[in-house]
């Protein structure tokens, strides 16, 4: 039996703007050194900015103390109102998420502006999400692109990825996919999936730089192996296909396997036409049926009734 080609196609580059979450390290710099909460306690309840961030923090993450967001935006506060760019920033993400406050992109986007007007790149990055989805804020393009170019001066992961996406996609400046190619590769080198799913993309296709399926295949599988299921089904079309990799049904299926547990079912014909290539995946019939039993318990009766015709069969 000859395996077909998947109806499906690749999947194409992925627009994703994240928020980042609350900064959780203490202060380095500037910083008193604290070794114990009665002292934090005791400097924070004085006035002292630095440890009324720290307790913050720790309320937030549960660290020596019980977590608890309300005691968390209390302490955050008050060194947000003495001007600490971290603490303005976490004020900003609670508003943001609605982290023991009602939501208020308003709110959130005063305190990102005094966060990111002394250069806090989390807050900067932020910031320009907040301009390019209009919350909080007239949305504006430009507005936002400037925000993420500050913040990934600073080398911020998140927004090297959303320049990526801005100049991939034509966002306040015009196309180029040399430019996000740059952005993207500067991202993925830092782990981020989305990132590294796009650069792979990219070279798939000779977007911004050469046509490239090895390499296409080695990014494609950073991202996959960090659960995106995108990349997970892309990489087990190469395999499937025989695309910057050899060809090899084993793999194919374990990526679509990967792909498909995640909630997708758009794979199972596939997985199905593969697992009955026993030979080609697990060397015996008993490994392709086994497949075809996963399938089945999925629930979906067309593969049970398959799993039922082959079991029956002989060689």
């Amino acid at each position: 039996m000859n395996i077909q080609l998947l109806k499906k196609t690749y999947f194409n580059i992925v627009m994703i703007y994240m928020i980042a979450g609350l900064s959780i390290p203490a202060i380095a710099e500037d910083s008193v050194l604290i070794s114990d909460l009665a002292t934090i306690e005791s400097l924070a309840r004085q006035g002292n900015a630095i440890a009324q961030y720290n307790l913050g923090v720790m309320y937030a993450a549960g660290s020596d103390v019980e977590q608890d967001n309300v005691k968390a935006f209390e302490w955050l506060n008050k060194a947000a109102s003495q001007g600490l760019a971290e603490a303005q920033y976490n004020i900003g993400v609670m508003y943001d998420q609605g982290i023991a406050v009602p939501q208020s992109h308003e709110k959130a986007f005063t305190y990102y502006s005094h966060s990111a007007k002394q250069g806090y790149s989390r807050a900067q990055y932020n910031l320009g999400n907040l301009y390019s989805k209009g919350e909080g804020v007239v949305q504006n393009d430009i507005s936002a692109l400037e925000h993420w170019q500050q913040a990934a001066a600073q080398n911020n992961k998140l927004a090297q990825f959303n320049l990526g996406i801005a100049y991939a996609d034509a966002k306040g400046v015009p196309k180029d996919n040399i430019a996000a190619f740059k952005w993207y590769k500067k991202s993925a080198e830092q782990g981020v999936a989305g990132a590294q799913f796009n650069l792979g993309v990219l070279y798939q296709q000779g977007q911004g730089v050469s046509k490239n399926n090895v390499k296409a295949a080695e990014w494609f599988e950073k991202a996959a192996k960090q659960g995106m299921a995108e990349a997970q089904f892309n990489l087990g079309f190469m395999y499937y296909k025989g695309e910057g990799v050899k060809l090899d049904y084993s793999k194919a299926a374990h990526w679509f396997e990967s792909y498909s547990q995640l909630g997708y079912q758009d794979v199972q014909n596939e997985l199905a036409k593969i697992y009955i290539l026993s030979d080609g995946v697990y060397g015996d019939r008993v490994g392709g049926l086994a497949g075809l039993k996963r399938i089945c318990d999925t629930g979906i009766q067309k593969y049970c009734d398959m799993y039922t015709e082959w079991s029956q069969k002989t060689d």
